[in-house]
């Protein structure tokens, strides 16, 4: 008998940091590049495609907090400049993005966050869940595109 999914069984990719890995002099500017990606991100390509979508957007000097919400599922950003803030400083979830039914992240600039985090750090983060080549390949080229690719 074959096992089919139902609308709610749904993958998703996480990602963790370790910012005890880092330090607060290593990860200022690479906080200030993924914030300066994320006020240049164009917000009607962070809610388009198939599903309508709310965004609760929050991008400060000292947090980033993005809530890309829709129907079943909500996908988050929640990055801090100062590393301390990590209440668990071992490693907190800063990225959670729900994969849609062909195994493809559903708000693409998480993808693209962490390539970002990767180009500078690339043990800075543990990646639990599927990691879609093609989404991969599709962040490095609109990473490399806005010039944050270093």
């Amino acid at each position: 008998m074959k096992h089919v999914a139902s609308p709610l069984d749904l993958e998703s990719l996480e990602v963790y940091l370790h910012p005890l890995s880092v330090s607060q002099e290593e990860w200022n500017p690479l906080y200030e590049k993924m914030k300066s990606y994320l006020e240049n991100f164009d917000d009607s390509c962070i809610i388009s495609g198939h599903y309508p979508a709310t965004l609760d957007k929050r991008i400060t000097p000292h947090h980033i907090h993005i809530n890309v919400r829709r129907a079943f599922t909500t996908d988050a950003v929640l990055l801090y400049k100062d590393l301390s803030s990590y209440i668990n400083q071992q490693n907190p979830l800063i990225l959670l993005g729900v994969m849609n039914q062909h195994g493809k992240i559903s708000t693409p600039f998480i993808m693209d966050l962490l390539v970002i985090l990767n180009a500078h750090f690339p043990k800075l983060t543990t990646i639990e869940g599927f990691l879609h080549p093609a989404c991969w390949k599709e962040a490095i080229y609109r990473v490399r595109e806005y010039g944050y690719f270093s």
